[in-house]
């Protein structure tokens, strides 16, 4: 810009401002870079937008360093963006810098999204599983089947107690629960809620059988 009459030399505008207009008189012309975007030089004619996969909340920016990487559980699909979006329920996304939707993973096996913008799934209780991918609930975290147990967080399957064992309850969270078999009774398959006495005329003095 130039202030005055027959003024020899023009005035650039500072570093972190731009100017797209000519005959400009007044400093007052030099606008802030606008968020999403940042001036590095002076005597600009227009911004500089941020990358993908970045951005800027702030004006007045004056060097590209102001645009952030998108956090994990974001991204930033578009360039010259003043904030990131974040991955819907459902939905995860460990990695920074993305820029595109699809770095929204579904939840996993074994979890569940249920807020916006997560960078991990939450994993199950003990005592509960879940086999299906992109659950948004705890609700989605089934209790162990009778005959079972869940030992660990995050399990997409339960457990079978195995043979010569049984258990009746659900929900259960450790091997101890699968009870051994009585003597004269017998647990033939893995995964049974209840132990089957000897037939008639039979016996056996052996427990876990």
């Amino acid at each position: 810009y130039a202030t005055f009459v027959a003024q020899a030399n023009q005035t650039p505008c500072d570093v972190g401002t731009f100017n797209p207009q000519f005959g400009s008189i007044n400093s007052s012309d030099c606008g802030a870079a606008e968020p999403g975007h940042f001036v590095n030089l002076r005597g600009q004619g227009e911004q500089i937008p941020c990358q993908i996969g970045s951005f800027n909340p702030e004006s007045g920016s004056n060097t590209s360093s102001a645009c952030q990487n998108a956090s994990s559980g974001h991204y930033v699909d578009e360039m010259g963006q003043s904030e990131q979006t974040p991955c819907p329920v459902q939905t995860f996304n460990p990695d920074e810098a993305r820029n595109t939707s699809q770095a929204c993973q579904l939840a996993l096996r074994g979890t569940y999204v249920d807020q916006i913008g997560q960078s991990e799934g939450i994993p199950c209780p003990l005592g509960t599983y879940n086999p299906s991918l992109g659950m948004c609930s705890i609700e989605a975290c089934l209790e162990a089947i009778p005959g079972s147990y869940v030992d660990a967080y995050g399990q997409s399957q339960v457990v079978l107690c195995k043979a010569g064992t049984y258990n009746p309850d659900s929900g259960s969270t450790s091997r101890d629960d699968c009870i051994w078999a009585d003597e004269n009774h017998f647990v033939e398959l893995e995964g049974q809620t209840e132990q089957t006495p000897c037939p008639p005329g039979t016996f056996q003095d052996k427990p876990a059988q």
